[in-house]
């Protein structure tokens, strides 16, 4: 999480909580039935029923991600601010391969288009998150072992605790 949480910062995180938002950052345990306890900290991207897409950019240099909200026909390119820098394909990632569960498809141009008018490349791309899950990412992305390589999305009951505030 890099850039906006830095090795040895402490964080003060709230663990009885409603309900996750977009944008909210989150301590997951990823650990496995019968598995001692293991945290990561990400952001959420996604929530149930939210379409995720990750395309390369026209130059073939980046990577974008588009997200079409539940109930929403249309992909937004996704705004975030707070990422360390850019996506980049993993031919061209030196760091290590990120998108291990995810496909990246190549540049067409979507914005507009309704869902069911996208082509079969594309439409096999699509991630649906599942409800009362969660797609979350890292926000140092080219690094972060996050909802595109290892873990997948998360089941809410895997959100231990919700940050508040970064000291």
């Amino acid at each position: 999480m890099e850039k906006t949480i830095l090795n040895d910062q402490y964080c003060l995180c709230q663990r009885v909580f409603s309900d996750v938002d977009y944008g909210d950052i989150v301590v997951i345990n990823t650990a496995k039935e019968g598995e001692e306890e293991h945290r990561i900290i990400k952001r959420v991207i996604a929530k149930g029923g939210d379409r995720v897409l990750f395309m390369r950019t026209e130059d073939n240099e980046k990577v974008d991600l588009y997200i079409c909200r539940n109930g929403e026909t249309t992909f937004s390119l996704a705004e975030e601010p707070y990422i360390a820098e850019d996506m980049i394909p993993d031919g061209k990632n030196t760091a290590h391969s990120v998108f291990t569960h995810i496909s990246v498809v190549r540049y067409i141009p979507i914005l507009g288009t309704d869902i069911n008018d996208l082509n079969g490349e594309v439409k096999k791309a699509i991630r649906i998150v599942e409800d009362n899950h969660v797609f979350v990412l890292g926000d140092n992305r080219n690094v972060s072992k996050d909802s595109r390589s290892e873990y997948g999305t998360f089941d809410f009951g895997q959100i231990i605790a919700k940050l508040l505030y970064i000291i």
